[in-house]
């Protein structure tokens, strides 16, 4: 008995280690990719027909709340096509992945920022950062969600309290939403 009960947490443990090395990679593997589109950026900040961006402001007025001030940047890879992407009526079917987004806005007095990282192979949801003021204790916290193949696989912290909005569901939904006004934009422009 002694045995078979040893021979389990070993078993146990031994599938648990394995699981957070998987983990470890896909985490790290994230970081090599956030960092790389960092490095993109900044290069197209310094040689501006490198940017593949797009920009969106929005000032409107939120009943309770007052003036409600958004700015979201799109960053994504250079538009293509192929001759099987032309359309019977002469349009173009323009293609491009959507690799990153940056979001900053208010509601009321209270200010957030968040980070959208989209898989380079998949565009699958990566990473997702998310700033903003604590109502309890005035400071400014952070989420940060990793994903594999669209599924949470961490966050740091890994604890979070009951009043801070951390549904993985909307983080999800703003992933999605996000990729939806980039492709109607960007790829179904019919001025382009």
């Amino acid at each position: 008995m002694k045995r078979i009960l040893s021979l389990s947490i070993v078993l146990i443990l031994g599938i648990g280690m394995a699981i957070a090395a998987g983990n470890n990679k896909q985490i790290e593997r994230i970081r090599t990719i956030y960092n790389d589109v960092h490095k993109q950026i900044a290069m197209a900040e310094e040689e501006p027909m490198m940017t593949n961006q797009m920009t969106i402001d929005i000032n409107q007025m939120y009943p309770g709340s007052g003036p409600h001030k958004e700015h979201i940047t799109f960053y994504f890879t250079c538009l293509h096509f192929n001759e099987e992407d032309q359309i019977n009526d002469g349009s173009i079917n323009w293609q491009s992945d959507l690799v990153f987004v940056t979001q900053s806005f208010n509601i009321g007095a209270h200010e957030f920022y968040c980070e959208y990282l989209y898989d380079p192979e998949t565009g699958d949801p990566l990473f997702a950062l998310y700033n903003y003021d604590d109502d309890e204790t005035g400071q400014k916290q952070s989420i940060r969600y990793y994903f594999d193949k669209g599924k949470l696989l961490q966050t740091i912290p890994a604890k979070i309290s009951d009043e801070c909005p951390t549904d993985v569901i909307n983080r999800l939904y703003n992933f999605q939403h996000l990729q939806e006004i980039f492709k109607q934009v960007i790829l179904g422009n019919s001025l382009i």
